[in-house]
């Protein structure tokens, strides 16, 4: 794999994302994020895992707007369910998956830590946020439900209607992370939180984590691969507006 690491240190599989400069999502790096969590599944000696970033100040900013919002419909449309099927897999993964965000989680990159159970952020000046407004793109109903279900229904409502972004500290103000930490210990923290998870008993835990979901309406949450809203007016705008912005640096 190029962009994504996987290795185990005990009884915990670490993935970790490396793309410079921010862990921009694309295609390749989708498949092999779903790829390492398979590896994660079906390894017996696996009882959590640790999904991280080698990237500094960055988990993810989200999608790659310099592939991905040049893209025509058939590829977005692959592109979409390539995403929808790798945060199915984390969100109903059987085993603790907790994030270790040494930084930003924007967009594409903010749902990605939300599939996880558990989160630990890096303080400083950070964001997490899901500005898809800014892109001119709808979010759909079940990333909102996740992301309501994460944080409570009016902080989710000024994250995605006002663009608001959630600093460490008021991300861990509304629940959405449990720790926050300096960045010299963001992977001990996000370890740490791993191996006391992976001491659980598995059957239970992967019983009680489908519960949880189910009662909270985001079990099996299936992210809709419609690709309409990539193309309006607004969005083609906006999408043009960044990748100009972006080639300008």
């Amino acid at each position: 794999m190029q962009f994504v690491q996987f290795e185990t240190s005990g009884a915990v599989a670490i993935v970790t994302m490396n793309r410079p400069k921010a862990n921009p999502l694309n295609r390749q790096i989708l498949g092999e994020l779903l790829d390492a969590f398979q590896l994660a599944a079906l390894d017996v000696d696996v009882r959590a895992v640790l999904f991280t970033s080698a990237v500094p100040r960055f988990f993810s900013a989200g999608f790659d707007a310099m592939e991905v919002f040049a893209y025509n419909r058939e590829q977005m449309r692959d592109f979409l369910e390539a995403f929808g099927n790798l945060i199915t897999m984390i969100l109903n993964f059987p085993k603790p998956v907790v994030g270790a965000l040494p930084g930003h989680a924007v967009t594409g990159g903010a749902i990605l830590a939300l599939c996880c159970d558990f989160r630990v952020m890096v303080e400083g000046d950070y964001r997490f946020a899901m500005n898809e407004i800014d892109v001119g793109v709808v979010l759909p109903h079940s990333i909102f439900r996740m992301l309501s279900t994460a944080v409570g229904g009016p902080v989710a409502r000024r994250m995605v209607l006002a663009g608001e972004a959630l600093s460490p500290m008021k991300a861990l103000d509304a629940g959405l992370v449990t720790r926050v930490v300096p960045e010299t210990q963001i992977q001990a923290g996000g370890m740490e939180l791993a191996q006391y998870l992976s001491g659980k008993p598995p059957a239970t835990f992967a019983a009680l984590k489908k519960i949880v979901l189910e009662s909270t309406g985001v079990a099996h949450t299936a992210f809709e691969p419609d690709v309409d809203p990539w193309f309006t007016d607004e969005a083609l705008v906006q999408k043009e507006k960044i990748r100009a912005s972006l080639q300008r640096g």
